[in-house]
């Protein structure tokens, strides 16, 4: 939950307010790349995330044991995919209200799909083919005291959508560019603009 509300969610709410002002498309026009527009809005919210991954352990008193560094690895690889993920909702989405909307299957995979999967065997392989499938497993293990291995199955999935997650944002990214997001929102304005001369 924490992933989807702190760093999901802030994402989202950022790039579609921009998108609303014109200011993603002023930054696009200036010269900003898609690479470095990802990164400077990754940043805040990989902080937000670090801080969430450092309190998370303490908060619930969990015993990591011998496996702090592949907590550290599993939960900042998770939270790059959350962020991924909703950025791209937001620039593909074409409104403020179309992103919130967009990005709720997000907000319910993210936050109630592990809880889910652990008592359903149907979720659970669904979940495992999801970007929470590593962290899952990786608190599944913990549970069993067992170690959890970065080269389980779940952790290559995670690599995997982190690897579609960066291409479908460079295609979004290059959609705004070309205003190919926005085309549809210019029709609509434009149907209303005539509507109400002609009234």
């Amino acid at each position: 939950m924490s992933f989807a509300f702190s760093l999901g969610n802030m994402v989202s709410n950022i790039i579609s307010e921009e998108k609303e002002k014109n200011n993603l498309k002023t930054l696009i026009l200036s010269g900003v790349g898609s690479s470095e527009y990802i990164i400077s809005t990754l940043f805040f919210p990989i902080i937000l995330g670090v801080l969430t991954i450092v309190s998370f352990p303490l908060l619930v008193e969990s015993n990591l044991g011998n496996n702090y560094l592949n907590y550290w690895i599993v939960s900042v690889l998770t939270a790059i995919a959350v962020v991924l993920l909703n950025l791209s909702i937001a620039l593909l989405s074409s409104s403020q209200s179309k992103t919130q909307i967009n990005t709720l299957p997000v907000i319910f995979i993210t936050s109630l799909l592990p809880m889910f999967s652990l008592s359903n065997h149907t979720l659970e392989k669904i979940n495992s083919y999801s970007f929470m499938g590593s962290y899952t497993e990786f608190f599944v293990s913990l549970t069993k005291n067992s170690d959890y291995s970065i080269k389980s199955e779940s952790f290559y999935v995670l690599l995997a959508w982190l690897i579609v997650l960066l291409a479908l944002n460079m295609v979004a990214f290059k959609m705004n560019l070309s205003g190919k997001v926005t085309k549809k929102t210019k029709k609509l304005n434009l149907g209303y603009l005539f509507l109400k001369k002609s009234i």
